[in-house]
């Protein structure tokens, strides 16, 4: 490490994950951006084989962090972030891999763009399932509108610019035990421009022990009250009906589509109405997100046949002025026919 004070410092959490540990811990060292600190954050229940991928690193960049057993998740990274020294704050996680570019790329992007206070990426999938890119969004209004339906930023990706972190005296939530990230990223969103970069700078891994597959419901339901905050912002007090057609891409057990597209499609219109008296969120953007989230909902329902493509082309989202629309038509028009073949 330089004499200098690191420019990055790289937040990891580690808990178990000893099968992937070496690849990720390595990845980080390996990066084409020497100047770093590498703060492992060890939580008290980490195992044996864990601890030993650890300690056959010997590299001076790495810095030992201690958790006690009372420190989630978010505090254990507040903390992180107190201890680092870095211009810059990457996270990553014990089961991912960055690419060997990833911090050179982030660091040169924030620093042309200095009102950016986090930057992520653009991952590819690795591990359970078919590999896909998540090409994530990269104007930060349309990133902040569509916080209404999804987190809009991988975790492992990002980097935070401190003294934004700091101005704004900005920081995890302790409360979250879950999608800690998805709270961050909406508090974010109010203060500066959050965004991403249109290439694949991490492998993030999807496994049986995710916690996205271990913790389903408690992901699920934080997730809903964040979104709620965000309607509630809106004017609008949802209900629970509401909230669940909000949060839904299917007809619930039993219920028609024609009925559940209806009603998707007046809460859209009821989201953009509310905007209108608001002005929370930029019109272009708000109308390129609601087309996403359309196009969406169909999509996952072409199962239905062509009376969903229908529904889709004959709704007034499909006339948003967006690029590419046609071919999303096209698209799932095939797809809707391919169904009614098979």
């Amino acid at each position: 490490m330089n004499k200098e004070s690191p420019f990055v410092s790289v937040i990891l959490p580690i808990y178990n994950s000893e099968e992937y540990l070496k690849d990720s811990i390595g990845s980080i060292l390996n990066q084409t951006y020497k100047n770093i600190e590498l703060l492992l954050l060890i939580s008290a229940r980490t195992n044996r084989e864990s601890l030993d991928v650890i300690n056959s690193f010997t590299d001076a960049r790495i810095r030992r962090i201690y958790r006690t057993p009372e420190e989630n998740l978010p505090i254990a990274l507040n903390r992180g972030i107190r201890e680092s020294k870095g211009k810059y704050i990457a996270r990553m996680d014990a089961d991912d891999i960055s690419m060997s570019n990833r911090l050179e790329e982030q660091v040169n992007f924030m620093e042309r763009h200095q009102d950016v206070g986090v930057v992520g990426s653009w991952v590819k999938t690795i591990g359970t399932g078919k590999s896909f890119i998540n090409k994530a969004l990269t104007n930060p209004e349309d990133i902040r509108v569509n916080l209404l339906f999804y987190t809009s930023m991988v975790h492992p990706s990002t980097m935070f610019r401190r003294s934004l972190l700091e101005k704004f005296n900005l920081e995890y939530d302790g409360t979250f035990d879950e999608v800690e990230d998805y709270d961050m990223w909406v508090r974010c969103s109010v203060c500066f421009p959050i965004t991403n970069i249109n290439k694949v700078l991490l492998l993030y891994r999807i496994h049986k022990n995710s916690k996205f597959q271990t913790h389903r419901k408690e992901v699920r339901d934080v997730t809903y009250k964040i979104r709620l905050k965000l309607l509630q912002k809106l004017g609008l007090n949802p209900s629970g009906e509401e909230m669940i057609t909000h949060n839904s891409l299917d007809p619930m057990e039993g219920e028609n589509v024609d009925v559940f597209l209806k009603k998707e499609g007046e809460w859209l219109t009821k989201i953009i109405k509310a905007n209108v008296r608001t002005n929370v969120y930029a019109k272009e953007s708000l109308s390129k997100i609601i087309y996403n989230r359309w196009y969406a909902i169909c999509g996952a329902n072409t199962k239905e046949g062509l009376v969903v493509w229908k529904k889709f082309i004959q709704s007034p989202f499909f006339h948003i002025n967006k690029p590419g629309h046609i071919w999303d038509c096209i698209k799932m028009f095939i797809k809707c026919v391919i169904i009614l073949q098979t």
